[in-house]
């Protein structure tokens, strides 16, 4: 059988997969895995030298009854019955597409005595969904709901229906994985939506092969129509791919296997043109407006320099920010160093609000801090009382010096004019870039969305209103070096 090659496949460093292990459980339950649903299980299933997973963060997209969930499904039967995984976690956008997945595991576990026979109870209460194993591992099905990710957590997560993924969702998730000591996050997806912010930010990344996690990709090959970029993809459009069965083959290596040229050809007619691009031919559809990235991870990280130092005696400026809901805040400092560049460092990061008044009063204690800038309306608003309190004077920014200080910090990262240190095992800023999008402000503005980002945000924000603080004063001078401040 002939592989078709993904559109696009990454993998981090690793020293191998454990592809033989699912392959092997597979087959004993009557699923002989084809050349494309191998190769997508040797990336997800990508470990390091301890044989631990190379990433978090693991996505395959693909159209419809193609592979994504069935190579999910084979990974999660093999960490349930031959890596003893003590929670796994199956979530979708919808209870109906959850309770589904539940049957399919029923039948699949009830129909092979070897797997049936393991099985200490079976959860049948609608909501509620799950195998509980002798062995004490557990396989839970559950919804996203509007609540986010709360109750959602495990040694694994499959984020089914990933095109539905909303920054709530991230944002209770991700971070309830961390204390586990090996987990992973599956997420499969069909092509995204205009709305698909968190899915479009994963894709770019995993296309770009610059994230830490593995990713693969089939679809058509895009801008193949006869009119190009022009071309609307109605059906009997001349030259269309979208009526091309060899370009259409190439997002969905299913056909001829498990889905029919007639299939197709049928849906093709019953389609309207976009979705038949976005379902069949893979291709997503145009972005919304908000959901941009104006700082790009690359021209980012060339702004690191782990061997920058804020100078002694330099004026320092305080930003301050906290994520939705008070679940985190942050402090970054900036000042220059000897020779100009501005110097971002991360002072505090960490859950809660109760510990930043205190810590602030510490800093102005112990340096000369020149200003402290936040931003009244966001979640950094209900600190306003307690700076009174301890009379400590902040720079409560305007909606207009918010935008310009977004602008502000773009323009530096392009010109190369700031710099920044990281925590080399758990980097910050790095961090909060990857998943941070934009919304518009005004005429041609932008600020950084903390509800529409992907994970939580708020050093970015609080670096770029101390980098504001300090690009918009008048206090340029050297110093001498020194080996740090905070």
């Amino acid at each position: 059988m002939t592989l078709v090659e993904p559109a696009y496949l990454w993998t981090p460093p690793r020293a191998g997969s454990l592809v033989d292990e699912v392959a092997d459980l597979s087959e004993t339950v009557g699923r002989i895995l084809d050349p494309e649903q191998r190769l997508a299980v040797d990336a997800l299933t990508s470990v390091d030298e301890a044989g631990k997973w190379t990433s978090l963060n693991n996505l395959v997209v693909c159209p419809r009854q193609n592979l994504k969930t069935f190579v999910m499904e084979c990974i999660v039967l093999t960490k349930l019955f031959v890596w003893d995984e003590k929670l796994i976690m199956w979530t979708a956008h919808e209870f109906a597409t959850a309770e589904e997945s539940f049957k399919h595991f029923d039948e699949l576990i009830g129909s092979y005595d070897h797997l049936s026979r393991r099985v200490r109870r079976i959860g049948r209460e609608n909501g509620a969904e799950e195998f509980e194993l002798h062995s004490g591992s557990v396989l839970r099905f559950r919804a996203r709901t509007k609540s986010g990710g709360r109750g959602i957590s495990g040694d694994t997560v499959v984020l089914d229906e990933a095109f539905a993924l909303q920054a709530h969702h991230m944002g209770s998730l991700i971070p309830t994985m961390s204390a586990r000591r090996n987990p992973q996050a599956l997420y499969g997806s069909s092509a995204a939506l205009s709305t698909s912010t968190i899915l479009r930010r994963l894709m770019k990344s995993g296309r770009a092969g610059n994230w830490s996690g593995s990713y693969v990709e089939w679809q058509a090959e895009p801008g193949t129509c006869e009119l190009g970029d022009g071309c609307d993809h109605a059906l009997g459009t001349p030259g269309c791919a979208c009526d091309d069965m060899e370009k259409i083959r190439r997002g969905n290596p299913a056909l001829d296997i498990r889905i029919t040229r007639k299939f197709i050809r049928e849906e093709r007619d019953t389609l309207p043109p976009a979705e038949f691009a976005r379902e069949r031919m893979g291709w997503e559809d145009p972005d919304s407006d908000d959901g941009q990235q104006p700082i790009t991870v690359e021209s980012w990280t060339e702004c690191l320099d782990m061997e920058s130092r804020l100078v002694e005696g330099a004026s320092v400026f305080l930003g301050v920010d906290v994520s939705p809901g008070q679940k985190s805040a942050a402090i970054v400092a900036c000042g220059r160093r000897a020779d100009g560049l501005a110097h971002l460092e991360v002072i505090e990061h960490r859950e809660g609000t109760d510990w930043i008044v205190e810590r602030i009063a510490g800093i102005t204690d112990r340096h000369d801090v020149t200003e402290i800038v936040a931003d009244q309306r966001s979640a950094a608003g209900v600190l306003a009382p307690d700076f009174e309190a301890e009379d400590i004077d902040v720079h409560w920014v305007t909606l207009a010096e918010h935008a310009e200080a977004c602008g502000v910090l773009q323009r530096a990262v392009g010109a190369q004019t700031m710099r920044f240190v990281d925590r080399p095992l758990q980097p910050i800023l790095a961090n909060a870039l990857v998943p941070a999008v934009s919304r518009d402000v005004g005429d041609g503005g932008w600020a950084w969305a903390r509800r529409k980002s992907a994970g939580d945000i708020c050093p970015l924000v609080a670096a770029t209103l101390a980098h504001w603080g300090c690009a918009t004063s008048e206090d340029l001078s050297s110093y001498n070096p020194t080996e740090g401040v905070f």
